[in-house]
């Protein structure tokens, strides 16, 4: 029972979840303001300004270097994990998201209409611009120094 005690008070976790959390609130108003539709599932959506999955891991980044030191080997771990997240999503998830966007543009031909085929759009949005990205670690460094002034 300890443990699970120790999980629910670890201010690294509530951390990466809380700026988690921040950049999919501002995603929600983001979409909500330019498109004029609040739609709940912005909350839970992928890609899109800043990117949630960068905040995330750099607020438990930034968090663990302010707890165990930036010279630690656990920073260490941390900001590499972050690299590759941050890698994956400005690079391999956007371009995923590209050739999404190609395919469902090959599906309106004629060819794809015929009622037998079974075809559903694929989703184009996965992956975030550099800019995003920035502004996701910024977020996540954000949060993190506010939980270390609280």
């Amino acid at each position: 029972m300890e443990n699970y005690r120790d999980i629910l008070s670890n201010n690294s976790i509530w951390c990466g979840l809380f700026a988690w959390f921040v950049s999919q609130c501002f995603k929600y108003v983001t979409n909500g303001i330019k498109n004029r539709q609040w739609n709940i599932s912005h909350l839970f959506c992928s890609g899109g300004m800043p990117s949630s999955h960068t905040a995330a891991t750099i607020a438990l980044t930034t968090m663990v270097g302010f707890l165990d030191g930036f010279g630690s080997t656990l920073f260490a771990v941390c900001l590499i994990f972050s690299i590759v997240v941050m890698y994956d999503a400005a690079g391999v998830r956007r371009q995923a998201g590209k050739q999404g966007s190609i395919i469902n543009m090959l599906l309106n031909f004629d060819f794809f209409k015929d009622p037998s085929m079974q075809f559903t759009e694929i989703k184009e949005k996965i992956g975030h611009s550099p800019f995003e990205v920035v502004m996701g670690a910024i977020t996540g460094v954000l949060c993190a120094m506010l939980f270390q002034a609280i």
